[in-house]
C-alpha cells in the first residue's frame, strides 16, 4: 500500500531500528539506530500493531498515562544509550576520533606513543669576571707556570639561566646540558686585522698612524732604510677612519727591503728529542714566520720541554712586531730655491760700442753645507732633519741628514740677503759649475717624521671561509670546542650576526691562532667588528628539580608513581622518535632504565617505563619481577631528577636570556646570542592521527623514497616534510626538504638538524645519498572585487572570508610543494554564505610580476648552481581586501 500524507496511518509503522551503512572515507560514522522520537513512536506502534488482546484494550497514548510514561522513559534511556554508543564507536576508529586520549590509545595499540614535545635549544655565551679571577678554587685547573695567566674553570652542566619576560610572557629557565671549560681571555676574542709592513719591496703604499697628519697630494715622501733614501711623490690620500690610520699612494712602487729577523728553524722532532732552554732563539725556532704547527705538535712539544706555556705564550704575543722599525718615513712640510737662485749676471766685457757681455757665476759653495735663499727657522739637524735636493729637469733626489742648521747672512753672487746654512755629511759642490744649476735646484726642507703603523686588513671575513686568524695567540683553544662568531654583515651596515661553529683544527700561523671550523661562515662579516667568544655551552629548555617519588614495595607488581611536576622536559636525540626525556631514576642510589615497554625484559633488570596521561601528568612504572624487577622494599628509596618545561614558550628571541640564576665561580654575563630553537608542543590530535600510521608505513627503518619523508614527519621537532630523487654529479640521491614546528625554519647548525640527520642515517640504507634541506616560504597575494548579496552585511561576509583564506592557507593546511589552484581560491570564496560571485583580477607570488595566473607552482627542487630546498607556498601575511562591487 502506497503511504500518503493524509495521517491515517501514523502510529502503525515502525521507525526503529534504523538501517545503518557508512561509506569509506567519512570523518564521523552514523552508528544510532534511533532517537527518542524514533523510539517512542516505534513502541507506541507496537501497542497498535500487537495481537495481545490485553494490549488491544489500551487505546489512549496521552503522556500522563502510566504505560506510555514507561515508554517514554524507556525512549529517553535508549536515546542516551544509542547516543554513547556511536561516540564510543566513533572514539574507536583513528579516523573519526575526536578525544585526544582516544587517538593516544589506538596508536599505543600499534606501538606509537604520542610526540611528547621537545624542548628548545640554543647555545649560551659566558663571559667571566676578569678581575675577580683569584688563584687556588678547587675548581681551577692552574696552567702549568706561576704568573698572571688567567685560569681556565671547568663548568659542569646544569647552570641555569633565566629570560626576561617581554609583555604576557613568563619567564623561562634554560640550563647548560655539557660541561665545558672557560677562560676570561675567550670573553671576546678578534680577528688578525693588521699585518705587519714588513714587505715593501715594490709597493705603491703605505699606511701611516693617525688621520690628521696634514697630507696632501703633490707632498713629497721621504723613506729611510738600510740600503739609503728614497723620496717619492704622494698620487693620492685615503683617510680610514675606523683604522685611524692613513694610506698613501705613491706614483711609482717603493724599493724597499723586506726586513725580517733571522730565523734559525729547527725541525719539529728535534723538540722532541734534544732539551732546550725556553729562550728567544728556541721560541724562533718552533715558530717562524711562516710556519704553522698544530695545537697537538706545540702542546706535545712544551710538555717533553717541560716549558712553562704561560712564559711560552707571553713570549710569542709580546715578540709580533707591530710596525716596521728598520724604515723610518718622514714628510717634507716645506721647500726652498738655493742661495743664489735670483743672483743677476755678472758683466765679463763691455766693448767699444758700449754693449755688454754677461755671464754666470761660478757656483762657490763650501763641502757639506747648503745655504737656502731665506731664513728657515723649522729647519733644524738631529735624528729626524733630512734635507732633499732635486734638479728640476731631473727626476732624481739627493737627500742628506742635516747635521746643523743655522740663520746667517749671506753676501755671495752680487747679491745680499737673509739665509739658513746648513751642514750635511757627503755633500762634495762640484768645481768650475755654472750657477745655472743652482737656479735649477729645488731644496725640500722641514722634514717631519710620521709614524709607521700596521698595514689594516680591510676585506671583509669573506662567507665560506673556514680558517680564521685571531689577533692573538690563544694556547688553550681546543678542537672539537663551540665558538660563537658575531659581527656586522659586510653587505648591510648596522646589522649584526652571530654564528655558531666547531673548532675542527687549532694551529699557530706566523705567531697568531688560526682556528679552522667545520663548516664555513655563512655572512661575509665586517672584520673589525668580528668577535669570537669560546665560552659557549649548549643549553635546552627547562629547569631541573629532584623529588623523592615514595617506598618501593616488593609485594606490589608494576608500582606505578606519577611525578609532581609538568611537563617532563624531553630533548632532540638521534632515536626513531628524535626525542628522549630527562628523567633519572634511582633506587636506593643505583640507576635504574627507561625502557619502552618491558617485553622481553629480565626478571632482574632494572628497568622503568614512561607513560604521560593526557592531562599531561607523567607516571612512572616499574616491573612485575617476571618483566622487568620489581621495586626492593625501602622507606623513601625512590628517587627522580628530571627537566620541567616543554614546547613553544621556549622560543624566545635572541639575547633575551640574560639572568643567571645559579652562579659559579667568576661567571659575569650569559646571553643567547642566537635565538632558541626546534621546539615543538606535545603533539595535537590531528598530527597524532596522522603520524600514527606513519609508524607502520616506516616501521622504525628507511627503504622507500616515502619512508625518508615518513620517518621525518613522525620526528620531533619536525612538522612537514618532502622528499625527491635528485640527480648530482656523483649520481642519484635523496633530496628531503624538511619545516619545524609551526613553520620555522630548521638551522643546518642545529641541534635538532644534526639529531634529524644522524636518526635517517642510522636507520636507512648506508649507500644512499642524502641531502637535507629546511623549506624555503613562499606566499601568494590576492587582488580582486566582490559581490555581496544585498540582504546580507557586506563588512562580515568579507571578513568571514579573509579568515577562511588565511586558515586554509596557514602553514598548517599545505603541505611543502603543494601547488595552488585559481579555482580552488574561487570556490572557496564563493562557498561563503552571501557571496554572489568574485572576480580575480590578480592572483600571483609575492615578489614577482602581478599577473593572473591559473596555478602558482610550488617549486620542488631548484638546482641551478647550486641546490636549494622545496617550497611552501603560503597566504601573504599582509593585510589585503577585496573591492565591493
Amino acid at each position: 500500500m502506497e503511504q500518503t500524507n493524509c495521517g491515517c496511518c501514523d502510529g502503525v509503522h515502525l521507525r526503529t531500528p534504523n538501517k545503518i551503512h557508512n561509506r569509506a572515507g567519512l570523518s564521523t560514522i552514523n552508528y544510532r539506530i534511533g532517537d527518542y522520537n524514533g523510539f517512542k513512536s516505534s513502541l507506541l506502534s507496537k501497542l497498535t500493531m500487537s495481537q495481545l488482546e490485553s494490549l488491544k484494550k489500551l487505546t489512549t497514548r496521552s503522556n500522563d498515562d502510566f504505560t506510555v510514561a514507561i515508554i517514554d522513559a524507556f525512549s529517553v534511556l535508549s536515546d542516551v544509550l544509542t547516543f554513547y554508543q556511536e561516540r564510543i564507536i566513533n572514539e574507536s576508529y583513528l579516523r573519526t576520533a575526536t578525544e585526544r586520549l582516544s587517538v593516544a590509545e589506538l596508536a599505543a595499540m600499534i606501538g606509537y606513543d604520542l610526540n611528547p614535545g621537545v624542548a628548545a635549544t640554543t647555545f649560551l655565551s659566558f663571559t667571566l669576571d676578569e678581575s675577580s679571577m683569584q688563584p687556588g678554587a678547587e675548581n681551577i685547573r692552574k696552567i702549568k707556570a706561576a704568573g698572571n695567566e688567567n685560569p681556565i674553570v671547568k663548568m659542569n652542566k646544569g647552570v641555569k639561566a633565566q629570560s626576561v619576560p617581554e609583555q604576557d610572557e613568563e619567564p623561562q629557565i634554560f640550563e647548560t646540558v655539557e660541561d665545558i671549560e672557560v677562560k676570561s681571555d675567550w670573553n671576546s676574542m678578534t680577528v688578525k686585522s693588521f699585518d705587519d709592513q714588513n714587505n715593501l719591496a715594490n709597493s705603491n703604499v703605505i699606511y701611516i698612524n693617525g688621520t690628521n697628519n696634514n697630507i696632501k697630494k703633490g707632498d713629497q715622501i721621504l723613506i729611510v732604510h738600510a740600503d739609503g733614501e728614497t723620496v717619492k711623490k704622494v698620487n693620492k690620500i685615503e683617510l680610514l677612519n675606523d683604522m685611524d690610520s692613513t694610506k698613501i699612494h705613491f706614483e711609482n712602487g717603493l724599493f724597499l727591503i723586506s726586513y725580517l729577523p733571522d730565523f734559525q728553524w729547527f725541525p719539529m722532532a728535534t723538540y722532541y728529542m734534544i732539551p732546550y732552554t725556553l729562550s728567544k732563539e728556541t721560541v724562533s725556532g718552533l715558530i717562524g714566520p711562516s710556519k704553522k704547527v698544530s695545537s697537538y705538535e706545540l702542546n706535545s712539544a712544551l710538555a717533553i720541554q717541560n716549558w712553562s706555556t704561560y712564559e711560552f705564550k707571553t713570549s710569542v704575543n709580546s715578540s709580533k712586531p707591530e710596525v716596521n722599525n728598520e724604515v723610518k718615513v718622514y714628510i717634507f712640510r716645506n721647500k726652498a730655491a738655493l742661495f743664489g737662485y735670483n743672483a743677476p749676471q755678472k758683466i765679463k766685457n763691455i766693448d767699444a760700442d758700449g754693449n755688454v757681455e754677461y755671464d754666470e757665476y761660478t757656483i762657490s759653495e763650501k763641502s757639506n753645507q747648503i745655504t737656502l735663499d731665506a731664513e728657515y727657522a723649522e729647519v733644524t739637524g738631529g735624528d729626524d732633519g733630512y734635507i732633499a735636493l732635486k734638479n728640476a729637469e731631473d727626476a732624481n733626489f739627493t737627500t742628506y741628514k742635516i747635521n746643523s742648521a743655522e740663520l746667517v747672512p749671506q753676501t755671495k753672487y752680487g747679491i745680499s740677503g737673509k739665509s739658513t746654512k746648513i751642514k750635511v755629511s757627503g755633500l762634495t759642490w762640484p768645481s768650475e759649475v755654472l750657477i745655472t744649476d743652482l737656479r735649477n735646484s729645488i731644496a725640500y726642507i722641514q722634514s717631519e717624521k710620521l709614524e709607521i703603523t700596521q698595514k689594516p686588513i680591510i676585506e671583509p671575513l669573506e662567507k665560506g671561509i673556514s680558517a680564521i686568524i685571531l689577533s692573538e695567540f690563544y694556547i688553550d683553544l681546543k678542537v672539537n670546542q663551540k665558538v660563537l662568531i658575531s659581527g656586522e654583515v659586510d653587505d648591510l651596515p648596522g646589522v649584526i650576526r652571530t654564528e655558531i661553529h666547531t673548532i675542527k683544527e687549532v694551529a699557530l700561523v706566523d705567531k697568531y691562532t688560526q682556528i679552522t671550523t667545520e663548516k664555513g661562515l655563512e655572512n661575509s662579516f665586517v672584520r673589525n667588528t668580528v668577535r669570537v667568544n669560546a665560552n659557549v655551552a649548549l643549553a635546552t629548555h627547562g629547569e631541573t628539580v629532584s623529588e623523592v617519588l615514595g617506598s618501593g614495595d616488593a609485594r606490589i607488581q608494576f608500582q606505578k608513581f606519577k611525578l609532581k611536576h609538568s611537563p617532563v622536559t624531553y630533548v632532540a636525540d638521534d632515536s626513531t622518535s628524535g626525542s628522549s626525556s630527562s628523567i633519572e631514576i634511582r633506587v636506593n642510589d643505583i640507576l635504574w632504565k627507561e625502557v619502552p615497554y618491558f617485553y622481553g625484559r629480565q626478571p632482574d633488570e632494572h628497568v622503568f617505563t614512561v607513560r604521560r596521561g593526557n592531562d599531561g601528568t607523567t607516571s612512572i612504572t616499574f616491573g612485575d619481577g617476571i618483566h622487568g624487577s620489581r621495586l626492593p622494599t625501602g622507606k623513601l628509596n625512590v628517587r627522580a631528577i628530571y627537566r620541567k618545561g616543554i614546547g613553544s614558550s621556549g622560543l624566545l628571541k635572541s639575547n633575551q636570556i640574560s639572568q643567571l640564576i645559579s652562579k659559579p665561580l667568576y661567571l659575569k654575563t650569559v646571553n643567547n646570542p642566537l635565538a632558541p630553537e626546534g621546539a615543538q608542543n606535545p603533539e595535537d590530535i590531528e598530527n597524532a592521527r596522522h603520524n600514527a600510521n606513519l609508524s607502520i608505513h616506516t616501521l622504525d627503518r628507511i627503504v622507500s623514497l616515502k619512508d625518508y619523508e615518513n620517518f621525518a614527519k613522525s620526528f620531533a621537532g619536525i612538522e612537514k616534510a618532502k622528499s625527491v630523487w635528485l640527480w648530482s654529479g656523483n649520481g642519484k640521491k635523496v633530496h628531503l626538504t624538511v619545516a619545524g614546528a609551526d613553520g620555522a625554519e630548521i638551522d643546518e647548525n642545529s641541534k635538532l638538524f644534526d639529531k634529524l640527520s644522524a636518526a635517517i642515517r642510522k636507520n636507512s640504507y648506508p649507500g644512499v645519498q642524502l641531502q637535507i634541506k629546511s623549506f624555503r616560504k613562499r606566499y601568494f597575494r590576492i587582488i580582486g572585487n566582490l559581490n555581496v548579496d544585498e540582504t546580507y552585511d557586506f563588512q562580515k561576509v568579507h571578513d568571514e572570508i579573509i579568515k577562511n583564506i588565511r586558515n586554509t592557507y596557514a602553514f598548517k593546511n599545505r603541505n611543502i610543494g603543494q601547488n595552488i589552484h585559481l579555482s580552488e581560491v574561487i570556490a572557496l570564496i564563493e562557498s561563503t554564505e552571501g557571496v554572489n560571485y568574485i572576480d580575480i583580477d590578480k592572483f600571483f607570488i609575492t615578489g614577482t610580476v602581478e599577473t593572473l595566473e591559473k596555478v602558482l607552482v610550488a617549486q620542488v627542487i631548484i638546482a641551478n648552481s647550486s641546490i636549494t630546498a622545496s617550497e611552501l607556498i603560503m597566504l601573504d601575511p599582509s593585510p589585503f581586501k577585496f573591492n565591493q562591487i
